[in-house]
């Protein structure tokens, strides 16, 4: 049974709980809604919970940082759909981080 580590203040929703399953079978989802400073916080939680992968909520330099590391984080994209009582987010799909490549350019 894979456990996987959920660091995100919001819970995972049925279709998503679902759709783990479809992935990696049975597994333990380990919810952690904490504030992550370093990305050596995300690898100490996943040795601490045994964890085999990490959903996470994170900035984009927290991920880069995991990704040098050795992590490959997943994300759950989600979608906003408008109703009548206001905006609903619902579940598209999990998506690993592999690379992460951010072009800028300097405004003067």
């Amino acid at each position: 049974m894979k456990t996987i580590l959920w660091v995100s203040r919001h819970a995972p929703t049925k279709a998503q709980q679902e759709e783990l399953e479809e992935i990696f079978g049975e597994h333990k989802i380990v919810q952690r809604d904490v504030k992550v400073e370093y990305p050596t916080d995300i690898e100490m939680m996943m040795e601490l919970y045994n964890a085999d992968e990490v959903v996470v909520v994170l900035p984009l330099w927290v991920i880069e940082g995991l990704l040098e590391l050795g992590i490959e984080p997943i994300k759950a994209e989600m979608v906003r759909e408008w109703t009548d009582c206001g905006a609903e987010f619902k579940h598209r799909c999990f998506k690993r981080y592999k690379k992460i490549d951010i072009e800028t350019v300097t405004l003067n």
